[in-house]
């Protein structure tokens, strides 16, 4: 990240998602994204995280987060996708009132850096427009649609070849 790009009044860092605390921060945003996105996408009893702390804390991924005195005010997590020679965003989320101030475009870059010189996916509902958008302003491109959970969402694979 460069200094001119990046907000000072929060940090981009690497999380250590093993750490019970972080595992537990990292789990609060992503309650408070999730009630948002239910919300968004119009889901019926979606109110449970389907991932637990012990989930956050077992998992392979890489996480990076933005912090403010502390606080997370969201975070990403990037791993191998399942097509060869590509990474993968599992999720993006920050809090709801943090949004719209870049931190969600600051963590995206920090995962286009970490993938170097693969190609980075993510997959994204239909309805979700800013998350669609944003992407498509980093430069992804849809490639793939189908349904996702019992709600059965609308969702796209969405990749960006990297140099």
């Amino acid at each position: 990240m460069r200094a001119s790009e990046e907000p000072s009044h929060w940090e981009i860092e690497r999380l250590d998602h093993r750490d019970v605390g972080v595992a537990q921060q990292i789990h609060a945003v992503l309650a408070l994204a999730y009630a948002q996105e239910a919300e968004l996408l119009q889901l019926v009893n979606s109110a449970e995280v389907e991932q637990d702390v012990e989930a956050i804390r077992q998992s392979e991924l890489s996480y990076s987060g933005a912090r403010q005195h502390g606080s997370l005010l969201g975070w990403i997590s990037l791993g191998p996708d399942d097509e060869p020679q590509q990474f993968s965003i599992a999720m993006l989320v920050v809090r709801p009132e943090q949004q719209r101030r870049g931190i969600a475009l600051a963590l995206l870059r920090e995962a286009m850096q970490q993938a170097g010189g693969s190609s980075l996916s993510v997959v994204c509902a239909c309805a979700n427009q800013p998350a669609m958008a944003l992407y498509q302003r980093l430069g992804f491109s849809p490639y793939r649609r189908g349904m996702m959970g019992k709600a059965a969402i609308e969702v796209v694979k969405l990749k960006v070849h990297l140099t």
